[in-house]
């Protein structure tokens, strides 16, 4: 039976005791899958699980989020470039919310 892993990033997730039950190694500042039986939960190392294919679909999707956030940079500048901005969208910024 397949296990139903969660996939996440320390320091801004904590499960159980953080301890990698692959290479029984703290889990810190890095990457790892986790996955919950009645007893604990499990967590891995991204190194210690690299074999497995979601790290790749992970990896894609964060890579299309930072070029799409990079293209939307691009295209800010580009209408700054040409329209400029109002100097009142600087003084009176509490206006804009």
């Amino acid at each position: 039976m397949a296990h139903k892993w969660n996939y996440s990033r320390a320091p801004g997730c904590r499960v159980g005791l953080m301890i990698c039950n692959a290479c029984h190694n703290p889990i810190e500042n890095c990457d790892f899958r986790y996955r919950e039986t009645e007893d604990a939960f499990l967590p891995q190392h991204r190194k210690c699980s690299a074999d497995d294919p979601q790290w790749q679909v992970i990896d894609a999707e964060e890579k299309q989020q930072a070029d799409k956030e990079a293209r939307r940079i691009v295209a800010w500048d580009a209408f700054v470039a040409e329209f400029g901005i109002p100097d009142d969208l600087y003084h009176n910024s509490d206006r804009v919310r």
